[in-house]
Parts: C-alpha cells; sequence; structure tokens
C-alpha cells in the first residue's frame, strides 16, 4: 500500500512524467524511507489487535504515527540532499493517500475477519477452571478469529448449560458430534485429556482435524506463558532445552557491538549524569546491588544512583512506581531509563544482555521461589536491560506483578529470536521517547 501511495502520488501530481522516473529517481529512497515508516507504525501499536479496528484509537495510533512519519520524510529529504529529489506536494500527497488506503483496508480487513464464516470453529476439551474463565473471555470477544463451537468438561458441574452462549457438556462421546456438526478443525485440549482419551484423539487427527494443547494455544494467543493451565509436563517439555547456538553467538557480537556504540555516543551524557548525581545529593555516583544472573549466579548490577544514600537501612524493599525514596534529579533519571546506563558495563562482563527478563534481587528471588511455580526457569538465560514483560506490564512491585511478568518472560525465553528483539527494541525506545518511565 505504501507503494501503491507513491505510485498515485506521482501520478496525480506529475502524470506519465514522473512515473517513468518510479525506478531512476523514488524506488530506493522511498524504500529505506518505508522501512523507517513501518517501523514508526509498529512502535505506535498500529498492529496491536486492539488497534485493528476502525474507531477512535485506530486513528489516534495512526495520526500519531503518519505524524511522527512525515517528520521523519522531511529530515530524510531535505538533510540528504543528495538524493536529488526533495518531494513537498508529492510527500503531502503521500501522507494523506497512505493515510487513506490504511484506513480503507482495516477497514474491509476488519470487516471480513469478523464474519462468522471467517471465524475458524474451535473445540475446548477438559481444559481447567483456569481455562473456562479464559475461553469465556474468547467467546465474548468479537474481535477473536476463533469461534468457540463448544466445551466438554468432563470434571464440571455446568452439564446442560452455555458459556457465553457456548454450550457445556460433560459427556466426552458428543466430541466427534461437535465437530462434525461445526466443521471443528481445531481442538484445544487441556493435558489430563491426553492421558485418558488418545485413541479418540489420534482418529480424530486422521480426519485432518489439528490437536493443539491449551497451554501453547493461549501462550500463541496472549504471547505469554499461561501460568495457571500449564503443567509440569508441559514445563519440562517446553524448557527442557532452550539453547540457541548460533543465535547465542550472533546475540553477544550484537551486545558487545551496540554497548560501544553507545559509550562512544553518549560518553558526554553518561558524564553529565554522573556530575548531576554528585552534584544534587550526597553519597556514590554509582549504585551497586548484587542481582541473580543466568543459571542462579549473583553478580553486581550497577546503575546511576536515583535514591538517597541510606534507602535501604531498613532493609531490602520492593521499588514502587513514584518512590518516595528517589532524589529529585533521580526521579528524572528513573523516568527517562537514563539511570541504567552503568549496566553497559554488565554486558561488556558477559553478565547482561541488551534484552532479556529483568534480573531480580536474591532477598526476592528467594521468597518468589517459594510463591510462584517454576519461577526459578527465567534464570536459563541472562537478563536483560530490557526485556519483553517490561514492555507488555506495567512497573511491577508484588508478588503478583512478578507472577505476571515471569509468564512474558518465559514466553521470551521459550521463542527468543532476532526477530522478537528487534520487537523489544522498537518498544523500549518509543516508551523511552514517550517518558513511560518509573
Amino acid at each position: 500500500m505504501l507503494y501503491a501511495s507513491l505510485v498515485l502520488a506521482l501520478a496525480l501530481r506529475g502524470g506519465a512524467t514522473q512515473l517513468s522516473q518510479f525506478w531512476e529517481n523514488y524506488f530506493w529512497p522511498f524504500t529505506f524511507l518505508y522501512v523507517m515508516w513501518v517501523a514508526a507504525l509498529f512502535i505506535n501499536d498500529f498492529y496491536s489487535p486492539r488497534h485493528w479496528r476502525v474507531n477512535v484509537s485506530f486513528f489516534q495510533a495512526l495520526a500519531k504515527a503518519m505524524l511522527v512519519n512525515a517528520l521523519a520524510a522531511v529530515v530524510f529529504f531535505y538533510v540528504n540532499y543528495t538524493l536529488g529529489i526533495a518531494p513537498k506536494t508529492n510527500l503531502a500527497l503521500l501522507v494523506l493517500i497512505s493515510t487513506a488506503l490504511f484506513t480503507l483496508w482495516r477497514f474491509l480487513a476488519a470487516k471480513f475477519m469478523v464474519a462468522p464464516s471467517f471465524r475458524e470453529p474451535v473445540v475446548f476439551l477438559e481444559v481447567n477452571d483456569h481455562s473456562i474463565e479464559m475461553v469465556a473471555a474468547l467467546a465474548a470477544d468479537p474481535a477473536s478469529p476463533w469461534r468457540v463451537a463448544g466445551i466438554i468438561c468432563s470434571r464440571c458441574a455446568l452439564e446442560g448449560e452455555t458459556l457465553n452462549e457456548v454450550p457445556m457438556h460433560k459427556d466426552i462421546s458428543v466430541l466427534p458430534e461437535l465437530v462434525a456438526n461445526h466443521g471443528v478443525r481445531t481442538i484445544i485440549v487441556g493435558n489430563l485429556a491426553f492421558r485418558d482419551i488418545k485413541p479418540l484423539l489420534y482418529d480424530l487427527m486422521l480426519s485432518g482435524v489439528a490437536i493443539r494443547d491449551a497451554a501453547s494455544f493461549w501462550e500463541d494467543l496472549h504471547s505469554e506463558v499461561p501460568m495457571s493451565t500449564a503443567d509440569a509436563d508441559w514445563f519440562l517439555a517446553s524448557f527442557s532445552d532452550v539453547r540457541r547456538g548460533p543465535y547465542d553467538a550472533f546475540k553477544r557480537i550484537l551486545d558487545l557491538s551496540l554497548a560501544v556504540f553507545l559509550v562512544v555516543c553518549f560518553w558526554w551524557l553518561m558524564a553529565l549524569i554522573a556530575i548531576g548525581v554528585k552534584l544534587t545529593s550526597p553519597g556514590p555516583i554509582l549504585y551497586r546491588q548484587k542481582r541473580v544472573g543466568r543459571h542462579g549466579r549473583v553478580f553486581t548490577l550497577y546503575k546511576f544512583r536515583t535514591m538517597v544514600a541510606d534507602a535501604e537501612k531498613e532493609g531490602a524493599q520492593w521499588a514502587t512506581k513514584g518512590d518516595q525514596r528517589a532524589t529529585k534529579f533521580g526521579r528524572i533519571l528513573r523516568h527517562s531509563h537514563l539511570d541504567e546506563f552503568p549496566q553497559l558495563w554488565n554486558i561488556f562482563r558477559g553478565e547482561m544482555s541488551f534484552f532479556g527478563p529483568r534480573p531480580e534481587r536474591p532477598e526476592f528471588v528467594e521468597q518468589l521461589k517459594l510463591e510462584i511455580p517454576f519461577y526459578s526457569l527465567r534464570h536459563l538465560v541472562k537478563p536483560g536491560i530490557s526485556g519483553w514483560a517490561q514492555i507488555n506490564y506495567r512497573y511491577g512491585s508484588s508478588v503478583e506483578d512478578a507472577r505476571r511478568k515471569l509468564a512474558y518472560d518465559l514466553y521470551y525465553i521459550k521463542r527468543r529470536s532476532p526477530f522478537l528483539d528487534i520487537q523489544i527494541g522498537l518498544k523500549t525506545l518509543a516508551m523511552f521517547f514517550r517518558g513511560e518511565g518509573r
């Protein structure tokens, strides 16, 4: 659509003359520009499920992104004068046409995707109580790509009742009938069913029905590991080997290269921050704190000090949003995340990466291991300065917050890849520029 917008803008503005110069003058410069545009759309949540319907939030996300895109295009073309083109009217037309095409496409796509014929029917089989709550929410969501055709739960006391207009059954024998009557091509199965009714599932699989376990289904749908749905067998199968040899080697090279780049570019800013910390409150410039890293090894994490020197005179405490122990200058650093700069040293030492679960303090780790099952799995990889949990969940300061963030951390560990790291990096930059700090 971006290329179509460019062609339409050239045709409206200059007709065949400008169109004849499409490949020679416009294609490659705009290709480079469009990469930045798509990144800006992603950063502004344009591709988030909550914005895929054409409504007020959709236009807000699109307007923010296109404003950034227009400014980026102006800078790109008017600073890089060697390109030989300086589009003014063409650029304005391009922004307007692409905005219109985005809106039209999203309107048509959303309209078709919510049509019953485009929603895939699915049956949930022997899911636990927590999953039933999630099924109810899924059935009530008009934007879901799934249509819940039925729920079979032999342990539930809801025979003959409905859940958000979805029929519930206790007798497993109705499964073939549900599959046939609703054209079901996917069955979501709880772990108990895998053990108890394998022959029936095997026969359905041979007839072309996809059999998926409930935990993996919710993981794909919500981009987090469903802590209340998965059992020990699922965790063992999913996390028994999370090694990514080539990826880990590439990531280490990228970590070192990016750390060197940031030090070279921003040494002056780090020097100014150090001076600011020293002048605004008594105490050391750097704050050192023990954290738990990969395989449970404890290391020293470095930050610019943002709190008063005796902030923990009464022992370790959860840091909270708007923490009253922070100094005035420290609040600025925490809000902008500039206090994280010294962690570049942890990256050089190989104790941290740019992306991964945030490292926690040993005192809290021991508490959380007792209260949250599988908490130690987050130590299978190096901790990071930013992570999947940080961009998907608010700043946390409780055991329940730690439980919710663990669901995202485990998703990252299981699915980590260069593409996922790029998503985290872009969203982290967006949080920085929007001032979404602590």
